[in-house]
């Protein structure tokens, strides 16, 4: 069964700086001022694209671990790969196979950095 659609985080204020924030993925977001329109529009664009992203945080994509990315890709599978009846597509039985041959192709490098390509054309390794 696909995942449920992801819910808008509750708008808060915080009591003692007099901040209001939202609660996602066990953070606070800070967005100003509660009484403020502003801050009304930062939270009404804060949750478009949090629902956009299935409900994942925008996070800095240069911090993200290959668990989180695959994490994310299964829940963007799963509510993308549904027949027009509601149930999953056998397309998505596929998606294991794939993950696991690229986390393989990876682990090797983990840690490893990996220098542009020199003038002679060829990328060398950090030892």
């Amino acid at each position: 069964m696909p995942a449920s659609m992801p819910r808008a985080p509750q708008f808060r204020v915080h009591k003692p700086t007099n901040q209001a924030y939202v609660f996602v993925g066990g953070h606070r977001v800070y967005l100003g001022c509660p009484n403020k329109p502003e801050t009304i529009q930062k939270y009404h664009q804060y949750v478009a694209e949090l629902l956009a992203s299935g409900g994942l945080p925008n996070d800095n994509p240069q911090s993200l671990t290959i668990k989180e990315l695959v994490s994310r890709f299964w829940i963007w599978a799963e509510n993308y790969y549904v027949n027009p009846d509601g149930k999953l597509s056998v397309e998505i039985e596929k998606i294991p196979a794939g993950i696991q041959a690229a986390v393989r192709a990876v682990r090797g490098h983990a840690g490893r950095c990996v220098r542009p390509p020199s003038a002679a054309g060829s990328a060398t390794e950090d030892d």
